[in-house]
This record gives structure tokens, C-alpha cells and sequence, in this order.
């Protein structure tokens, strides 16, 4: 059994995959006998595939996986990765993205921890343009935090297994990773937040989901009916108009208009509010909000 569990969702990675390969010797080799990594090849049709077999192939110093699949998106793709693991701990790392941390070593400096949030910081050409600030969250206000944004870049959570209950739901093809969070309170039982730790570098590049506005906004509004319909009365006031406010944000994604009643559904959160209203001005002027700015999301 490893202690850790990179989990890798694979398709058509052969330009970027190797460096993803490189970085997890952020690990140091006295720990990488603590480590697994599992790959999976969601029906790649580039040489995604031999690459992982070549690693394999070379046995490196710690235990690689390669799970093959159909075509079948990252939801799917991260549930078998998770079905796989045997490692006490799990970290998302995706296939152009870079390791930048000793997680092993993190993972046993708190073992007490249900989960250990990093900053990831987001690349493009050669320039940072943007980033994941390390959040903590207790079970107070989770649901106050969840509701009003997405505060986690999958890379930026190295978490326990066993605090998972529900497995990502493969009809989202988009913002997953957000539901994911918030159908698993167990993972942010006991957090703790290192804001000046970088775990990850994330490459942006057209390919990227953030990248598509509208189909963003489409899972926005269903991640937010999503969360109403699992949590019902167990939202409060606010928390049900933080979602009824995502919802509205998510139609003018996809280029609906909305009602002058959007902008009355107080309480809420302030910021998710300024949010709206920023969605709203870009639109009436014909403009998309820049796709990358974790502050928007």
C-alpha cells in the first residue's frame, strides 16, 4: 500500500506528458518507494499510451499504473483512478501540468490532517497569469464557501481517501471538480492551508476546459441546481441565493438574458454578487470575462 496517489487523466497528452512524467521527481527519490501513480489513458489516439508504457517499462522508483479506457472525460477517468488507488493519500496531477512539491514529505508531516490545500499557479507562454490562492475551510462555513465560488484548482488539494464518499459524476464534463468538493465534506474536516506553497504548475493553452465560456456557464447552472437538489433544506438563505446567483451567472455565459431580479437576492455573497454584476456589464457590452482569472470562476 503507497502512501500516495498521483492520479493522472490521460488523453492525447504525447506534447506534454513527459514533462508531467519529469516533475513528480519533485518527490524525493528516498520517497518515491511511497509513491503510485496512476495513469489513465482515456482513449488517447496520439502515443499517450507508449509513453506510460516506456516509464513502466524502466521501472522507475515508484509504482506506475496504466489504465486504459474509452473515451469517457475526466470525471470518469479521475473515479477509476480513485477505484485503483491504494495510497492513504490522493493528489490530481493532469497530463500538461507540473509537480512542484515533495507531497510524501507533506503527507507525513501531518498525518493528523483530512486534507492539505497548496497554491497552484497558472502558466502561459512562459508567464504567470494568474493563481490559486491556498484556501482553508471548516465545516462552518464550507457550505458559505462553496456555494459562492470554486476555490480549488483540482492540484491544489493533496487529501485523504477515506474522506471520500461520492465519486465525481461522469454527466459533468465541466466544473467537476467543483461538485466533487462539495459532495465530499469529509475532506475538509481538518485543513490546513500553506498559501505560500506552490504544488503545481498549470499550463494554459487552448485545449484547456476553462477556456470554453459557454460550456463553463452551461455546467455552472447545473452544478448549482446540482447542489440545491443533494443539500434542499440544509442550504440557508444565503447559500440558496449564492446558487441562484450562479445560475444567473451561468445563463449569461451562455448568452441568455436575465431578469432585473437577479440583482435581488439578498442575502449573499458579496463578492459573488460584484461577480454578477461584472457578467452582466461584459455582456451588455459584448464582451466575454477573461476565461482564467480564478477570482471569476
Amino acid at each position: 500500500m503507497a502512501l500516495l496517489s498521483i492520479i493522472t487523466p490521460i488523453y492525447n497528452a504525447e506534447k506534454t506528458l513527459q514533462r508531467t512524467i519529469d516533475s513528480i521527481d519533485s518527490i524525493h527519490r528516498e520517497n518515491q518507494s511511497k509513491l503510485e501513480v496512476i495513469f489513465i489513458n482515456d482513449g488517447s489516439t496520439d502515443g499517450s499510451k507508449a509513453i506510460v508504457e516506456r516509464l513502466i517499462a524502466s521501472s522507475p522508483g515508484y509504482k506506475a499504473v496504466l489504465i486504459n479506457q474509452k473515451n469517457a472525460g475526466s470525471a470518469v477517468a479521475r473515479n477509476e483512478g480513485l477505484k485503483k488507488a491504494s495510497g492513504e493519500w490522493i493528489f490530481f496531477l493532469d497530463a500538461d501540468d507540473e509537480l512542484c512539491l515533495d507531497l510524501i514529505s507533506r503527507a507525513e508531516e501531518y498525518p493528523e490532517h483530512s486534507a492539505l490545500a497548496f497554491t497552484v499557479r497558472l502558466w502561459k507562454q512562459e508567464k504567470i497569469v494568474g493563481q490559486f490562492k491556498a484556501q482553508s475551510i471548516n465545516p462552518a462555513t464550507r457550505m458559505d464557501v462553496f456555494t459562492s465560488k470554486n476555490p480549488f484548482q483540482p492540484s491544489c488539494l493533496l487529501f485523504k481517501k477515506a474522506a471520500v464518499k461520492t465519486l465525481f459524476n461522469p454527466e459533468f464534463s465541466f466544473l467537476e471538480d467543483w461538485l466533487f468538493w462539495t459532495m465530499n465534506p469529509d475532506i475538509f474536516r481538518q485543513i490546513l492551508a500553506f498559501p505560500d506553497i506552490i504544488s503545481a504548475k498549470i499550463h494554459i493553452h487552448g485545449e484547456n476546459k476553462t477556456g470554453h465560456y459557454e460550456k463553463n456557464g452551461l455546467f455552472r447552472e447545473r452544478v448549482a441546481e446540482e447542489i440545491i437538489s443533494s443539500y434542499q433544506d440544509g442550504l440557508s438563505k444565503k447559500q440558496k441565493n449564492n446558487l441562484l446567483i450562479q445560475k444567473y451567472i451561468g445563463k449569461i455565459q451562455q448568452g441568455e438574458k436575465i431578469s432585473l431580479a437577479a440583482f435581488c437576492a439578498f442575502p449573499c455573497g458579496l463578492v459573488l454578487y460584484l461577480k454578477l454584476v461584472v457578467y452582466f456589464v461584459f455582456a451588455k457590452t459584448g464582451r466575454a470575462v477573461g476565461p482564467y482569472s480564478p477570482a471569476l470562476l
